[in-house]
């Protein structure tokens, strides 16, 4: 059975979009108004840019993956292109986890 060439589209669609979304939450909106951030914000600012890095990556990829879908069966390449990015989802999420308990968040107490 051959994947469909749109499939890997919408899921590049959506990286590009979940990285967008990123970028606009983690790193344009990062700290005050005069630039200072707290610790917290600044790693959570890196963190964000290497994944997005990593996910404007892999939605070119999946383009690419879209138009050799049309001269040979991708279904391997897909899903083991998806399951890295999953990969990538779940260790991200879980250093973000990290530095929520271990680094300053500015909260005071």
């Amino acid at each position: 059975m051959r994947l469909n060439g749109a499939i890997p589209v919408i899921a590049a669609m959506a990286v590009f979009a979940a990285s967008s979304e990123l970028y606009w939450e983690f790193i344009f909106w990062t700290g005050f108004p005069d630039g200072s951030a707290t610790e917290l914000e600044a790693a959570e600012a890196q963190l964000a840019s290497g994944f997005i890095g990593f996910s404007k990556v892999i939605g070119v990829w999946l383009i690419f993956l879209a138009f050799l879908s049309r001269r040979r069966p991708i279904g391997r390449l897909f899903a083991f292109t998806c399951s890295a990015q999953v990969a990538v989802v779940v260790v991200c999420l879980a250093v973000d986890q990290y530095f929520r308990a271990v680094v300053n968040g500015g909260a005071g107490g």
